[in-house]
C-alpha cells in the first residue's frame, strides 16, 4: 500500500538557463507536477530550467556540476544558468569529488563497446586542467561506478560489457589516482557488471552491487577491509544511507525501492510502482535532500510502456512527485539526479528542486 505523503510543487515562473549559444538542447513541453496539498507539509519547489545536464557531482563547498556530451559544465546563479568550465575528446561517462576537492572525470565513446576505451582524468584546480590517470580496456566507469570515503580513498567500478574478463573488478586509490589496486572482483561469468559502488557514510563500509538478471549480488566489505561478505540476490543500482537505514533503488520493471533497517538487519519493499498506476521502471540513482528526504526517479526504455516518474519520501513512504509523461518508442525519465548544492538544490536533467531544508 501506498502511504501518501502531501508536497506542494510549484512550476517554473520562466524559463531560465545558459547565455544565448551555449550548445545545450532546448527542454521538452513541461513534465505534469503531482502533488496532494491537503496536508500540511513542506513543499517540493520544483522548477524548469533551460538547459539540460547530466552526469552531475557537487564539490565540498556546494558547487555543482555537470556534463552534456563532451563539456564539463559549473552550475551557477543560484541554479538558473551554466557556464562551460572544459570540454574534453570523448563524451564524459562520470564525475565524482573527493572529500579533499580533487575531481575525477570518466570519457568513452561507447560505454558498451570493448574496443573504445575509457579514460579517467583528475583535476586538482576545479576543473581548469586535467591529467589522465588511468584507462579502462572493455570496461567504463559512470557516474555510479565512483563511490569515496573521508579520508579520500577512492573507489571506481567497471561498468559496460558482460562477457567473461570484462567489467568485472572494482579498482581502489589511496593516492589520488596515482596507483591503483583491486578491491573487488566479481564472479568471472558472461552476464556480469558492477553496478553501484557506494561507501556507507555512517559506518566507513563499502558496498557494490552487481547484475545482471540471476547473476545480480550485493556484497558488503565492513569497514573497507578483510573479508566481503555476499548480503542479497538483487542487482540494485542506487542506494542512499541513513542513520536508521539503507534505502536501495532496484533495476527492474516494477520501480522498486527497498528498506534495510539497520537495528532489525532485515529487508522490505517499500515501493512497487507499477501497483500504484502506470509507472514502474529501473531506479538508476537516488539522493537525500539536507531535509531528509529521498528523492528516486524511475526510467522507462522505448519498448517500454509506463510512465517515467519521480517519488519522494523517507525510505519507507513515498509519494509520486512528478509525472514525466509517456513517450512511445522514446527512452524518458531521470537517469541521474544531483546531491544538493550550496543553496539547496539538486538538479536533474532540464529541472531543478529545491528541497524543503
Amino acid at each position: 500500500m501506498l502511504l501518501v505523503w502531501n508536497l506542494g510543487c510549484e512550476p517554473a515562473n520562466r524559463p531560465v538557463g545558459p547565455e544565448e549559444g551555449a550548445p545545450l538542447p532546448v527542454p521538452e513541453p513541461a513534465a505534469k507536477a503531482l502533488a496532494d496539498t491537503a496536508r500540511a507539509l513542506p513543499a517540493v519547489e520544483v522548477r524548469r530550467v533551460s538547459y539540460r545536464l547530466g552526469f552531475f557531482a557537487v564539490d565540498p563547498a556546494g558547487q555543482a556540476y555537470g556534463a552534456a556530451d563532451k563539456t564539463l559544465y559549473r552550475i551557477v546563479d543560484r541554479g538558473n544558468a551554466v557556464e562551460a568550465v572544459y570540454t574534453f575528446a570523448e563524451p564524459i561517462q562520470g564525475l565524482h569529488f573527493l572529500a579533499n576537492g580533487c575531481l575525477f572525470v570518466s570519457t568513452d565513446h561507447d560505454r558498451w563497446s570493448p574496443d573504445t576505451p575509457c579514460r579517467i582524468y583528475r583535476s586538482t584546480d576545479q576543473g581548469r586542467s586535467f591529467v589522465r590517470v588511468k584507462t579502462l580496456t572493455a570496461s567504463c566507469a559512470l557516474w555510479w561506478s565512483f563511490a569515496s570515503d573521508q579520508y579520500n580513498t577512492l573507489y571506481m567500478g567497471e561498468y559496460g560489457p558482460r562477457e567473461r574478463g570484462r567489467s568485472k573488478k572494482v579498482w581502489k586509490s589511496t593516492d589520488q589516482g596515482q596507483t591503483w589496486t583491486v578491491a573487488f572482483q566479481a564472479p568471472d561469468l558472461d552476464g556480469v557488471h558492477i553496478h553501484r559502488v557506494a561507501v556507507d557514510p555512517y559506518t566507513g563500509d563499502l558496498w557494490v552491487t552487481n547484475g545482471d538478471g540471476a547473476h545480480g549480488a550485493t556484497y558488503l566489505w565492513p569497514g573497507g577491509s578483510g573479508r566481503w561478505f555476499w548480503q542479497r540476490a538483487s542487482q540494485a543500482t542506487s542506494v542512499v544511507f541513513t542513520e536508521e537505514g539503507i534505502c536501495w533503488g532496484e533495476d527492474t520493471y516494477e520501480g522498486t525501492l527497498t528498506w534495510y533497517d539497520r537495528r532489525t538487519q532485515t529487508y522490505q519493499k517499500t515501493l512497487q510502482a507499477n501497483r500504484e498506476g502506470n509507472y514502474g521502471g529501473s531506479v538508476y540513482d537516488m539522493v537525500r535532500g539536507r531535509s531528509g528526504l529521498i528523492y528516486a526517479p524511475m526510467v522507462k526504455y522505448a519498448e517500454q510502456t509506463h510512465r517515467p516518474s519521480l517519488w519522494v519520501g523517507d525510505g519507507r513512504r513515498w509519494k509520486l512527485l512528478l509525472d514525466l509523461g509517456n513517450k512511445d518508442g522514446k527512452y524518458g525519465g531521470f537517469t541521474q539526479i544531483s546531491p544538493p548544492d550550496q543553496w539547496g538544490y539538486l538538479y536533474a536533467e532540464g529541472y531543478k528542486i529545491k528541497d524543503p531544508n
